[in-house]
């Protein structure tokens, strides 16, 4: 508290409180998140069947009916807002919060059976009759929100007739499978919240960030002391989705002599191959199923972690001029007539 004195007006000027010494400030915070879910995203019926003939002669299937996609992302925060405030300027305390860095990343893997049999003279021989599996994979990709990253994954099985000695007819296939996975994120939620530790009031706001955009808002933190911030309940929501493609291949044809390979060409006949010829066909490459974009909810354990702090202090409070009391103005009225009498008595 500072004190002036006027005697001309007769009065004193009275300043109470002191001005905030404000520095705005910047937190950072981070979290991860994970999750792992059913590639087909939950459909309880195969997640996909194929069937063709090539050839007129060969049977293919395949299909898939289990997946697990695994994702693990990331987000990075900052938080920004002045750190000394006074009680009206609390009152509407203002928050910049800023989404500065996004990562993700996911991996795919399913089990797939395929199947390629000819009949010949009555019978059914099988030439492909095993599992395969298909995987993709993305890690730690810096992406931005509603971007999308993807990738391929393939697997071949391949299927050949036990050859004889002489003159036989010679049957192979093989059975491409192909996955394209596509993952975006949306969204990253959570919650801000200010404790004052003197009176224990906790104020909450919620947030939705879906862009690179600052999340600005305010809170009212009017009450002195000192409040913590922390960062609850952090969250982060995706899509994802997968289309499964496949394609079958058949060679039919026959050979003389044994080690022939390939009947469809000569380039790689072995020593003991009379001749052989024949014709390979390829179904079309068909997508047989076309995935659905589903919803990623990922597990997080962030929980509570504080963030930073900042103190609310009372306003600097101004008073205006201050009457003396009456025994005040009593007291300047006998100095000046005491004043006055001497310098009289001086002069006679």
């Amino acid at each position: 508290m500072t004190f002036k004195y006027s005697g001309a007006a007769g009065c004193a000027l009275f300043v109470f409180g002191a001005m905030a010494n404000a520095a705005t400030t910047t937190e950072t915070f981070s979290n991860s998140y994970s999750t792992s879910q059913s590639l087909f995203g939950g459909a309880s019926s195969s997640a996909f069947d194929f069937s063709a003939t090539v050839g007129g002669v060969i049977n293919f299937s395949a299909g898939a009916n289990s997946g697990t996609v695994n994702s693990l992302s990331g987000s990075s925060h900052a938080l920004t807002y002045d750190d000394v405030l006074t009680l009206s300027e609390a009152a509407r305390a203002g928050f910049s919060h800023e989404v500065t860095n996004l990562r993700s990343g996911f991996s795919t893997s399913y089990g797939a059976t395929a199947n390629a049999n000819v009949t010949l003279l009555g019978a059914q021989f099988d030439i492909i009759d095993e599992g395969a599996s298909v995987s993709t994979s993305r890690t730690n990709v810096s992406v931005g929100f509603g971007q999308t990253i993807e990738d391929t994954g393939r697997d071949g099985l391949v299927g050949k007739a036990v050859e004889a000695f002489g003159i036989s007819p010679s049957i192979s296939a093989t059975v491409n499978l192909e996955q394209r996975s596509r993952q975006t994120i949306g969204t990253v939620t959570g919650l801000i919240e200010a404790r004052n530790t003197s009176t224990g009031t906790v104020v909450r706001r919620s947030y939705n960030i879906n862009s690179s955009s600052a999340d600005l808002f305010e809170l009212d933190l009017s009450e002195q002391g000192t409040w913590e911030l922390f960062a609850l309940s952090m969250d982060m929501f995706g899509t994802f989705d997968a289309d499964f493609g496949t394609s079958a291949t058949g060679t039919v044809g026959a050979f003389i002599g044994f080690g022939c390979g390939d009947v469809s060409t000569d380039s790689d006949n072995g020593t003991f191959c009379v001749a052989d010829f024949g014709t390979s066909v390829t179904s079309p490459a068909a997508y047989v199923k076309n995935g659905t974009p589903f919803g990623l909810r990922y597990n997080s354990t962030y929980g509570s972690r504080r963030i930073g702090s900042l103190t609310v202090i009372s306003d600097p409070v101004v008073g205006g001029a201050v009457p003396l009391p009456a025994g005040g103005l009593l007291l300047i009225s006998g100095l000046g007539i005491f004043t006055v009498a001497r310098r009289r008595r001086a002069q006679v």
